[in-house]
């Protein structure tokens, strides 16, 4: 259920200034290990999400900025790679790497 609702919060939401503030959060605090590997996966894609929502921006914040290109259409780009990274967190979370490392291994799996 927690890799359901992962999607849905990447999916579902742009990024606010409330969800910037909650990911400072969420980094700032300690991603001890839970031994839980749902909560390890949502803890590793919240560390990843400010990061894909800054080189993958959603069509909304996209078309609000004066340097992107109006007529691209970011939503696919951010679908693969949200595709790709969560499959390479949830490879290294199996492989039994930590919180960090596994959202490190997203960010190395869509180039950022």
């Amino acid at each position: 259920m927690g890799f359901l609702k992962s999607l849905k919060d990447f999916f579902g939401r742009s990024q606010s200034r409330n969800s910037s503030t909650h990911n400072r959060r969420i980094l700032e605090t300690d991603l001890g290990e839970s031994g839980d590997f749902s909560s390890n996966f949502n803890k590793a894609m919240m560390v990843l999400n400010q990061r894909i929502n800054s080189r993958f921006p959603d069509n909304y914040e996209a078309g609000s900025n004066a340097n992107r290109d109006y007529s691209r259409d970011y939503g696919d780009d951010r679908a693969a790679a949200i595709d790709t990274a969560s499959a390479a967190v949830a490879a290294a979370l199996r492989k039994g790497a930590g919180v960090r490392e596994a959202a490190e291994a997203g960010a190395a799996s869509i180039g950022i």
